[in-house]
């Protein structure tokens, strides 16, 4: 190699670590890739040396677990800007429950200008990530590109898995791990290892699984409305109180009011959310779904015929559905949400012999479901909006999920539950400010609230894909 172009390679090297710096390939695999990829001039335009699961955490600053809240912006010049909702911290300390994350390129821009960075990991809104990352002078980037950037997935036998994107990449070792010889990473298996690792515990990498077909990127639990709604009261130390209604439910061994309470403590009991319903008895307020009256009520036997018909014992049917009533918005941690101010609960009539089952467990859940509707959560699998519910999956587990479980597991809230309630509801109250008039007002309904009629109640959202449970028919051969 001649002088000079010593000196033009030279320089070229000095180029590449420069932007390894700046988007955090730091010391090593990718900042070797894309020196060899360079020298060598035949390889693919993302090329990598694998790191150790060992090694990829120790450089990060942050290991986050978190969600994509919407389509990238360009506040950045040359790069991405995505919103994360974050749900748990493996590695680092934050502050808050949301990051800006900064990925070089601006692929797919809408004014069909764009900037593409190999090797830059690319998300998508509502999808589950789990995120290596690098502190960039105050800034997040993923460490080491899409090697450091792993999706939630599952695989065609409802296997939730933790996979990179590594479509065009070229690997310039083997032996590290198995990762593109059709192994993936078992996403309760490897969350786990992080969680020791976060301790200095070193365990046996125990979480690869072999891959089964195409994976799909699967969004688990969803909010309700757009914007987003929540209740505001839990954050200045006030609760919600939920009250059943006076006729109860016959033939229920608690009536319908121990389901209801049983169904309040569920929400209650996460200690990482700021939830605070209470039980505020029976009430004989009550009214249509579609008229606020200023009390948050739960009940029976659809009295309104809110739900149109009635459930049948032989067919199935709609079990019970949910409305919130929200007015203005306000922000959290710089995402706007609609204030709810009112909730209500409505139990078909029909359906005692379906909910009776397993001494009133089955109601306990449908109640817990609703209410959950009315804390702001949405379905985690099975209706029109989001993916099949399938058997062994988190969001098949979930409470949330659109069809009832009835196999008496009862108020039992699920892990992809208490992620959604994290998310709307952090524990420390996170930053909440101002966004439209209205926002300084109580919630009607609530302790410290007006219960008159000063507040405009706005929008009443019904929770139209409503709980439903259908019977299995038999099928002679």
């Amino acid at each position: 190699m001649n002088l000079h172009a010593r000196s033009w390679l030279i320089a070229r090297l000095r180029h590449l670590s420069a932007l390894g710096k700046r988007y955090g390939l730091r010391h090593g695999a990718s900042l070797a890739a894309l020196s060899t990829a360079f020298v060598a001039g035949s390889v693919s335009a993302f090329s990598y040396v694998p790191l150790t699961d060992s090694a990829l955490f120790d450089r990060s600053d942050f290991v986050v677990d978190g969600r994509i809240e919407a389509p990238p912006s360009r506040a950045v010049a040359g790069a991405s800007v995505y919103s994360v909702a974050v749900d748990e911290v493996f590695r680092g300390a934050l502050y808050g429950q949301q990051i800006q994350l900064i990925v070089p390129g601006t692929p797919g821009s809408s004014d069909g200008a764009g900037v593409v960075v190999s090797g830059a990991p690319q998300f998508t809104a509502g999808e589950r990530v789990l995120l290596f990352l690098h502190d960039q002078g105050g800034r997040f980037v993923v460490q080491d590109l899409a090697l450091g950037a792993f999706h939630q997935r599952v695989d065609a036998t409802g296997q939730d898995l933790l996979a990179r994107d590594l479509n065009g990449a070229q690997r310039l070792a083997v032996g590290v791990d198995p990762e593109g010889e059709g192994w993936v990473r078992d996403a309760q298996g490897f969350r786990a290892w992080l969680r020791d690792r976060a301790q200095g515990i070193d365990t046996v990498a125990a979480y690869w699984r072999r891959a089964n077909t195409a994976l799909t990127v699967t969004p688990k639990y969803t909010l309700e409305g757009s914007p987003p709604v929540r209740w505001f009261d839990f954050d200045s130390g006030r609760s919600v109180v939920v009250y059943a209604d006076h006729s109860g439910l016959l033939g229920l061994l608690g009536g319908g009011y121990a389901e209801v309470k049983d169904a309040i403590a569920a929400w209650n009991a996460d200690p990482l959310s700021n939830v605070r319903l209470s039980y505020g008895g029976v009430t004989s307020a009550r009214s249509p779904l579609m008229t606020a009256d200023g009390v948050n009520t739960v009940m029976f036997n659809d009295p309104y015929d809110d739900i149109p018909g009635g459930y049948s014992c032989r067919l199935g049917g709609v079990v019970a559905t949910a409305a919130y009533h929200y007015t203005g918005t306000q922000k959290l941690n710089g995402t706007t949400f609609g204030r709810i101010t009112e909730t209500d609960v409505v139990v078909q009539d029909g359906v005692l012999c379906l909910l009776s089952l397993y001494l009133g467990a089955n109601a306990a859940e449908a109640i817990t479901h609703e209410i959950g509707h009315g804390l702001g959560l949405g379905h985690s699998c099975g209706d029109d909006n989001t993916p099949t519910c399938i058997v062994g999956t988190i969001a098949d587990a979930a409470i949330m999920r659109a069809s009832l479980h009835a196999d008496g597991r009862g108020a039992a809230v699920g892990s992809d539950d208490l992620a959604g309630l994290r998310r709307l509801y952090p524990v420390d109250g996170g930053t909440v400010s101002v966004d439209a008039p209205g926002g300084g007002a109580p919630a009607i309904g609530s302790d410290g609230g007006s219960g008159g009629g000063s507040i405009d109640l706005g929008v009443l959202l019904l929770s139209c894909a409503a709980l439903i449970f259908r019977r299995r028919r038999a099928v002679r051969s």
